[in-house]
């Protein structure tokens, strides 16, 4: 089955959105800012070998100041 990398991670949606692709039988890698700093231009660069099919962008900053 094909590896689905997932990124916001901690997310509500995520977390509904993982547990259907893991009903569905893919192998689903979790992406969130608790392992990986997604503004970081070589984030991604760990997963490159892993032969990912897909990938959900679902990370977010869930800051924005008023200014």
């Amino acid at each position: 089955m094909s590896k689905i990398l997932v990124t916001g991670a901690s997310g509500f949606i995520d977390g509904v959105l993982e547990s259907k692709l893991r009903e569905l039988e893919y192998e689903v890698l979790d992406l969130d800012s608790k392992n990986v700093d997604m503004t970081l231009k070589d984030s991604l660069f760990r997963y490159y070998s892993d032969n990912i099919q897909h990938i959900f962008h679902l990370a977010a900053r869930t800051f924005v100041p008023d200014n």
